[in-house]
C-alpha cells in the first residue's frame, strides 16, 4: 500500500524578514563608510606630510650646497622655488598633493606653496626661531601660484592662494627646521593672533620684504 510523506520544507525569508535585513545593512554602511572615508583621506595626509618632509630635506641639502642660502625663483624667467631641488628629490609626485582632487586648469606643477621669505636666496641663519617659522603651505587647488608673501607693512601680502583645510579642517605646513606639523589656520596666525599683525608662523621673525 502507498503512504503519502509530507514533502520536506524549504526554509525562506518572509518579506519582512528580507526588509529587516536590508534595514540594517543600510544602517551599518551609514555608520561605516564615513569611517572608512574618514581613514583614506588620514592616509592621504599621511602621504602629504610625507611629501613636506622630503622637500624641507631637499632645502636643507641645498643651502649645504649653496653657503646655507634657500633657492631664488625668479617670476621674470619663470624659474621656480622647486626646479633647483628637484636633484635632491627622486621623484616629482614629491610635489602632489593626493588629497588635492581639483586642479582646475592650472599648469603649476607643485601643490605647496613656499613662503616667499624663502623664496629669494636667504641664509637660515636669518631665523632666530626656525621651529615656530612656516616655510611651506599647501596651495588651493584653483589658483595659479606657486608661493606667497607675509611681509608686514609692505603691498607683499597675499594669502589668497593658501588652502586652509586641505586635510578636514586644517592643513599641513613644513617649517624651517625640517618638522611637518598639521595645523588650524588660526593656530598659524600665533602668537600675534592676527594675520595682518606681526609676528605670525607665517612671518615670525618679521623678515622684510627683500
Amino acid at each position: 500500500m502507498k503512504t503519502c510523506g509530507r514533502r520536506p520544507s524549504t526554509a525562506a525569508f518572509t518579506l519582512i524578514e528580507l526588509l529587516v535585513v536590508i534595514a540594517i545593512i543600510a544602517i551599518l554602511a551609514a555608520i561605516l563608510f564615513p569611517v572608512f572615508a574618514k581613514a583614506r583621506e588620514k592616509a592621504r595626509q599621511v602621504s602629504c606630510t610625507s611629501n613636506l618632509k622630503q622637500i624641507g630635506l631637499a632645502v636643507v641639502q641645498y643651502c649645504q650646497d649653496w653657503d646655507e642660502a634657500t633657492m631664488h625663483a625668479n617670476h621674470t624667467t619663470g624659474y621656480s622655488w622647486y626646479r633647483p631641488l628637484q636633484p635632491y628629490i627622486k621623484s616629482d609626485q614629491v610635489f602632489r598633493c593626493p588629497s588635492m582632487s581639483n586642479r582646475g586648469t592650472t599648469t603649476t606643477k607643485t601643490d605647496y606653496l613656499v613662503n616667499g621669505v624663502f623664496g629669494h636666496g636667504i641664509s637660515l641663519a636669518a631665523f632666530q626661531t626656525p621651529a615656530e617659522q612656516i616655510m611651506f603651505a599647501e596651495r588651493l587647488g584653483t589658483v595659479e601660484e606657486e608661493d606667497y608673501h607675509v611681509f608686514y607693512n609692505t603691498a607683499e601680502f597675499e594669502l589668497d592662494a593658501l588652502d586652509a583645510k586641505r586635510h578636514f579642517d586644517g592643513s599641513n605646513y613644513a617649517f624651517a627646521d625640517g618638522h611637518v606639523k598639521w595645523l588650524r589656520w588660526e593656530q598659524t596666525l600665533r602668537p600675534s593672533g592676527d594675520i595682518h599683525t606681526a609676528p605670525t608662523m607665517h612671518n615670525r621673525d618679521n623678515i622684510p620684504e627683500p
